[in-house]
């Protein structure tokens, strides 16, 4: 049986307040071929090499980590049994490349030719209220012995009703293939509530606690999933006292009319919200970015185009998840669901930029900690 368990991150711990910053370190830019797009999901660390996958060209870009050029590309196999039909997130396991394909609801061990060596399935045996989509905020992510598959509650099409009742996490055993499923979604959740960006969360795993860690975009705790199956929630002191409130409706019927004026993703923009979580190994802490509102006179603009124009704040968790750095208001980078992007490398977070200066190039802004 899994335990339930709170830790508080408690208010009595001091704070370490001598020189904390995050300084805008130097651009990581990929040199791209005339045949990878802007879009194209990315970079995995595959050791000598960073991944990138153009679903568009159906390939995969291999690009040598110190000159930031394509050195192999390779296309996805997408016929006969060992192939992935329709490729969607990347990561790493021990060493070999993961890529989820949607279509089968599976996913898919590549080899250097993208021929699948192993396939597990994660298809959702439940009653079918719940599904994966994979984004850069919300992905499938490898620990040692398993890997983790974040869902999402699907929404219902007459009424816009978002059931979220339901484990937000699976758990794969890649030896046996065995599964289990964790957490509910918060209890704030239970309230009647858009569906869609809220209910994107982002998981990240700590291999030196060998423990899963998920945030959620309306709750300010951080939940771990232990190796041995704890679940811890850790309430965080955070620096952004965000108020969720205004996320959520009085009602029902009040959801329904919000959906049925199609104002689910307007209702989000115009509020705070957390985002992408991820643990940064080389430096021991967390870095969880915070989406701040957009003002209603962008709203001119498509969704997804306003969303390419938020400001962000990126708040800094030391290894035992107290907020210990939040930066101010910073702008300029894509955290857009769609398009959007970002990454951990031992030169700090990289965050996709809005200005793509040259067509054939793929610019990450990098922020790095500084904690004398």
């Amino acid at each position: 049986m899994t335990r339930y368990l709170i830790c508080f991150i408690g208010s009595l711990l001091v704070t370490n307040t001598f020189a904390q910053s995050i300084n805008q370190g130097e651009d990581l830019v990929f040199n791209l071929d005339f045949e990878t797009s802007f879009d194209a999901d990315g970079p995995v660390d595959l050791g000598e090499h960073y991944v990138l996958a153009d679903y568009k060209s159906n390939k995969l870009k291999f690009f040598d980590k110190e000159s930031l050029t394509t050195v192999k590309s390779v296309e996805f196999l997408r016929e006969g049994p060992n192939s992935t039909k329709w490729p969607m997130g990347m990561s790493r396991f021990n060493g070999s490349l993961i890529v989820l394909d949607f279509y089968k609801s599976e996913i898919n061990f590549l080899d250097d030719k993208t021929v699948v060596g192993m396939q597990l399935d994660f298809l959702d045996k439940t009653n079918g209220n719940r599904g994966h989509m994979s984004t850069w905020v919300s992905r499938v992510t490898p620990g040692e012995k398993y890997i983790y598959v974040p869902f999402q509650p699907r929404i219902a099409i007459n009424s816009g009703e978002v059931n979220h009742k339901i484990n937000s996490i699976l758990r794969i055993n890649v030896k046996t293939g065995e599964q289990d499923e964790f957490l509910p979604f918060p209890n704030n959740y239970l309230k009647p509530v858009a569906g869609g960006y809220t209910s994107f969360s982002s998981i990240t795993y700590n291999q030196n606690k060998k423990s899963l860690f998920v945030s959620f975009p309306l709750n300010e705790s951080v939940y771990e999933i232990t190796g041995d199956s704890e679940v811890l929630e850790h309430k965080v002191d955070s620096k952004a006292h965000l108020n969720f409130d205004s996320h959520f409706y009085s009602d029902a019927s009040e959801q329904k009319r919000a959906f049925d004026r199609h104002e689910y993703s307007k209702n989000y923009l115009e509020k705070e919200s957390y985002w992408y979580f991820q643990y940064d190994k080389h430096s021991d802490i967390y870095w969880r970015i915070i989406n701040l509102p957009i003002e209603y006179s962008d709203q001119d603009l498509s969704t997804h185009e306003a969303a390419k124009q938020r400001k962000i704040r990126i708040e800094v968790l030391n290894s035992e998840l107290k907020s210990i750095f939040l930066s101010n208001a910073i702008e300029g980078l894509d955290v857009s669901l769609n398009s959007g992007n970002a990454f951990v490398s031992p030169k700090g977070l990289h965050i996709k930029s809005n200005s793509q200066e040259v067509e054939e190039e793929l610019r990450f802004k990098t922020f790095v900690f500084s904690k004398n």
